[in-house]
């Protein structure tokens, strides 16, 4: 080691070599302020058995500093930049955040760059130039202990090495941390670092045969997966096939958008698959369900916009009255149409991603999701955007989308620890998921929730279907 002024970078290992094998990890950092926090990463990785490079512990003497750490960031796919006190007047820093940032933002990269704010550390305003676009992955504790163990663990996630549960910071059934709101007036799209969406854990139950379903008119298979369509009277419906799975339901304490009500971030096993519809419920469908189109949004005439100004009563009865169009004699599957539940939504939200968004590397939230950024003070007709890995158009913007969970209040926090198959049965609000065109970007998020009253109607309030085993919904108010 050769620099009083050096940095140190964490990535996941792409294959390359270093000194001493390769590294999964980059952490880079400027002395003295960033060095506790880059120390204090490391050892969180080695719990999962990941290894972070910082350069004081993982320089062999004799080797040549400059050449060590390039081989050593070269064979990384994460960085994470410690942003410190030192980091404005690090050129060691600057140079290094410079030489992540190009490969994450070069098309096809799977490099990701995970910046971190020491206590004490710079504004974003004033971070190195571009470090900001990357700014939903920044971390908000203020103790290094528990914020490495936080990142380390998303990054076990990410690289898909160790447990999905975070270590002894968050254990099962500790209390939410108390989190400040995020800032709301985020009239910008969501930047997301460059992601690759890791597949989550099959837990039971095989995918579909290919036969067509009972209660669909066609079905195959493409590179999202199964698929299976449903027609009403002309009006359409594709709905994907989601695997059980296991995945990290909410948002980690380090996350600066976060609302404590999304937390804390817990281990969720689903242990049955399920049908998702790839869009929300459009009033073509809607209209050929239930005879009538209460949506605000008609002019011009456009049936594929999403149905809205529906209640959660409104989309459990669109629900029942669906399964009664079952034709005369067909074969039961064990399946009902239902609305999700909220770990089903977001499990098949984030279609294997741990980000705030399933934004691809090099898109912005404007290319998934209608919101005030793009909407125009509008709905717009689904499956325009882009879609997420597992085929589902518009899970987030567009219209919020009603879940079968009841809740005591809006706010009301997760419970903590690991679970299976969870849902909300008690209380008087219903689950709502996903943002809509009249919110800005901080509600289009896998992670957000709200909650309402389940006679409320407006225009941003629509429905997703899903069909899989039935779950004991609460009660609709419906007589």
């Amino acid at each position: 080691m050769a620099s009083g002024d050096s940095t140190s970078t964490a990535q996941t290992h792409s294959g390359g070599s270093a000194p001493g094998g390769p590294f999964d990890v980059f952490i880079c950092f400027a002395r003295p302020s960033g060095l506790p926090f880059a120390r204090e990463l490391r050892a969180a990785l080695g719990g999962f058995g990941l290894r972070g490079f910082v350069d004081e512990q993982s320089t062999d003497l004799g080797v040549d500093w400059d050449d060590e750490v390039l081989a050593a960031h070269e064979a990384a796919l994460v960085t994470v930049v410690v942003v410190s006190a030192d980091t404005r007047r690090s050129v060691h820093q600057k140079s290094e955040i410079q030489r992540a940032m190009k490969w994450a933002t070069q098309p096809g990269s799977a490099q990701r760059v995970v910046p971190w704010r020491c206590p004490g550390g710079p504004t974003e305003d004033r971070w190195p130039s571009g470090l900001s676009t990357f700014r939903a992955h920044l971390g908000g504790a203020d103790e290094p202990v528990r914020a490495a163990a936080e990142i380390a663990a998303q990054l076990a996630v990410l690289l898909r090495r160790g447990p999905v549960a975070p270590p002894s910071p968050m254990l099962p059934g500790a209390a939410p941390q108390s989190v400040s709101p995020p800032v709301k007036s985020v009239g910008a799209p969501v930047r997301v670092a460059p992601v690759e969406a890791p597949p989550t854990r099959p837990v039971a139950g095989p995918p579909p045969s290919s036969e067509v379903p009972p209660w669909a008119s066609a079905a195959g298979a493409d590179h999202f997966g199964r698929w299976a369509e449903m027609d009403v009277s002309g009006a359409v419906q594709r709905f994907r096939w989601i695997k059980s799975g296991r995945f990290l339901m909410g948002s980690p304490a380090f996350d600066p958008w976060r609302y404590a009500l999304e937390g804390p971030q817990h281990e969720v096993t689903l242990s049955h698959g399920y049908w998702m519809a790839d869009t929300p419920v459009t009033q073509a469908l809607y209209l050929a369900v239930m005879g009538e189109n209460p949506s605000r949004f008609t002019s011009p005439p456009d049936l594929r916009r999403p149905v809205e100004q529906v209640s959660w009563d409104d989309a459990v009865h669109f629900t029942r009255r669906l399964a009664a169009l079952r034709p005369s004699g067909a074969l039961d599957d064990g399946l009902v149409f239902q609305l999700p539940s909220e770990a089903q939504w977001e499990h098949a939200c984030r279609a294997g991603t741990t980000t705030p968004t399933y934004a691809p590397a090099g898109k912005g939230l404007d290319h998934i999701a209608w919101t005030t950024s793009n909407a125009k003070h509008s709905t717009h007709r689904v499956g325009q955007l882009l879609p997420n890995a597992w085929g589902l158009f518009d899970t987030l913007g567009n219209v919020w989308e009603w879940c079968a969970d009841a809740r005591r209040s809006w706010d009301e926090p997760y419970p903590g620890g690991p679970r299976v198959d969870p849902l909300g049965r008690a209380g008087p609000f219903r689950a709502l998921r996903g943002g809509s065109w009249i919110n800005t970007a901080l509600p289009a998020r896998a992670a957000y929730r709200d909650a309402r009253d389940p006679s409320e109607r407006n225009g941003g309030l629509g429905l997703r279907l899903s069909r899989g085993r039935a779950h004991q919904r609460p009660a609709s108010s419906d007589p």
